[in-house]
């Protein structure tokens, strides 16, 4: 069983990994963020991505689940102020 963000989305596959990509019967995984200067919430606040398993094999089988990942607002940001001193 081979696990793997769809490969028709480029993008998500630079910002997330799953972790073991393969297992045997039934494999517990973790997703994670693989580049997180591409999670920007004022960019972006909602990610939709598609999670592929397949079957390593003959005949070669496969199922697809939808995962939302939702961004929390931090502030990383510098603050910028007007005058020099106040």
């Amino acid at each position: 069983l081979s696990i793997q963000v769809d490969g028709d989305q480029k993008e998500l596959r630079d910002m997330f990994d799953v972790t073991p990509t393969q297992g045997i019967n039934e494999a517990s995984f973790l997703i994670r963020v693989r580049n997180p200067d591409l999670l920007d919430y004022e960019r972006v606040n909602q990610i939709n991505l598609t999670l592929i398993a397949r079957e390593i094999g003959a005949p070669e089988r496969n199922t697809s689940v939808p995962v939302t990942v939702f961004l929390k607002d931090m502030n990383d940001n510098t603050p910028e102020f007007t005058r020099s001193s106040y």
